[in-house]
């Protein structure tokens, strides 16, 4: 029987904590957003690692590196070497914005940095991700064959830069957040070639009154990830992509995080999921390197968008779930 091949991508990252607006009054955070405290236990990130071990699933974690110009490898690292303990694929995620604290991590007065490496001239793309592959040598972790752009801002020139560097792969196309300019790039739900690097897609489909969605664990409920998985095994999809991030496992009052708990909702989604596709023999996880080793991602002469879609009742319970975890504290 055919399977369709899961991925559950996790964006790794801290947080500029509103130092580039307040630089007076606010510094970056690193722990308080990533594995803050909550009754004596470690939420966020142990949370979510937690689910992973017990399910003895993999993921790919596109870890960021160029936070480092602030923070030093080492706060980072320190994660990293759990993922790498937990035998999680590590991968690149980048934000040129944090390229701002390469030499004073003072911001000396209030900036909107560029964060969009589609802006940036050729020779910085090539010095940030160098540093990003020194930082995963300090990480003691293979280089990164797999990359995320920060903001999932992606363009045609940036690809050659990328397969300079041997990073063959890209998931950083994702319509319904970020539209590139080039019409070429305008795609979903199936895998195309730039400059010898393979873009592979967020998986996006239509949600109730036709709105267009990434599929990530925050926003979607199990019933609609449920949806959107057999749909796309229906229609032959060969790899379905989720979107997640560390801090979306934290809820949170304000952007400082100064008082927290574990988000339930979203931990459940993910325990779901994990128990669905162990259970179900139409799926299997796998990961970003694990594919790219194994050759696994397929490139197909007919390329045609897959136009997926959820039910209406999984949309409308997505609503109704989110309305509810963003208004009630205890939820």
């Amino acid at each position: 029987m055919h399977k369709t091949k899961v991925i559950i991508s996790f964006d790794t990252e801290f947080s500029i904590g509103g130092a580039f607006q307040f630089p007076e009054k606010y510094t970056p955070l690193s722990d308080e957003i990533f594995s803050p405290t909550f009754q004596n236990q470690k939420i966020g990130f142990g949370n979510v690692l937690e689910i992973l071990n017990k399910n003895d699933v993999q993921c790919t974690f596109f870890v960021e590196p160029l936070q480092s110009y602030y923070f030093g490898h080492e706060k980072m690292g320190s994660y990293v070497k759990k993922l790498t303990d937990s035998k999680q694929d590590i991968q690149l995620h980048t934000h040129p914005c944090w390229g701002k604290f390469k030499h004073n991590k003072k911001v000396p007065e209030a900036i909107c940095p560029d964060d969009n490496f589609c802006q940036l001239s050729e020779n910085t793309v090539r010095e940030y991700l160098n540093y990003c592959l020194k930082v995963f040598n300090r990480w003691d972790v293979k280089s990164p064959t797999a990359i995320r752009t920060g903001n999932l801002e992606i363009s045609r020139n940036l690809y050659k830069l990328l397969y300079e560097f041997d990073i063959k792969l890209s998931s950083s196309v994702g319509t319904a957040l970020f539209m590139p300019v080039d019409s070429d790039m305008q795609f979903e739900n199936f895998n195309k070639r730039f400059d010898s690097v393979l873009e592979v897609p967020i998986t996006s489909f239509r949600s109730v009154g036709n709105r267009k969605k990434l599929l990530t664990i925050t926003s979607v409920s199990f019933h609609e990830i449920k949806d959107v998985l057999e749909a796309c095994h229906k229609q032959g999809i060969e790899h379905v992509i989720i979107l997640s991030h560390i801090h979306e496992f934290v809820k949170n009052k304000n952007f400082r995080f100064e008082q927290v708990r574990p988000n339930k909702v979203n931990s459940k989604r993910l325990e779901q999921l994990c128990s669905y596709v162990n259970q179900d023999e139409r799926f299997t996880f796998t990961t970003f390197g694990q594919e790219i080793e194994s050759n696994g991602f397929s490139v197909t002469d007919e390329q045609l968008d897959k136009r997926i879609s959820s039910r209406a009742f999984s949309g409308l319970y997505t609503i109704l779930e989110n309305k509810a975890n963003d208004k009630f504290w205890n939820y």
